[in-house]
């Protein structure tokens, strides 16, 4: 499990900080056009971190939850994250945010927060 939550950890760290960065142009610090590139940058990351998921022999424990994070919570991100980029403004992309289906999706899963759980044991 530790190999695995080190693992975990390697993959989604760029992300993170990406995701970090996102969440700051989203609230409208810079303008929507370095949103939308940060934007269509982290989904070029998440599609990425699905084919580095997919390489990885996850212990049993841990598998299911990587399988459906991968088919489940990351296209939903990675459709949320395009519908805010087409949006064509800061406060469109945040009305986007808050009624498209895929961003409930991606922002209501547990998935994550449970595996970090998980491979930290």
């Amino acid at each position: 499990m530790r190999q695995a939550g080190a693992a975990y950890v390697r993959i989604v760290q760029p992300g993170s900080t990406m995701a970090d960065k996102l969440a700051g142009a989203a609230s409208g610090t810079a303008p929507f056009s370095q949103f939308r590139t940060d934007a269509l940058a982290y989904t070029k990351e998440l599609r990425a971190e699905i084919g580095k998921f997919r390489a990885v022999r996850w212990p049993t424990k841990a598998e299911a939850r990587i399988s459906a994070m991968v088919r489940t919570d990351f296209p939903a991100d990675i459709s949320c994250l395009q519908a805010m980029s087409a949006a064509g403004s800061t406060a469109a992309s945040q009305a986007v945010a808050g009624s498209d289906h895929h961003c409930m999706v991606a922002d209501n899963s547990t998935i994550p927060g449970t595996l970090q759980s998980l491979l930290s044991q």
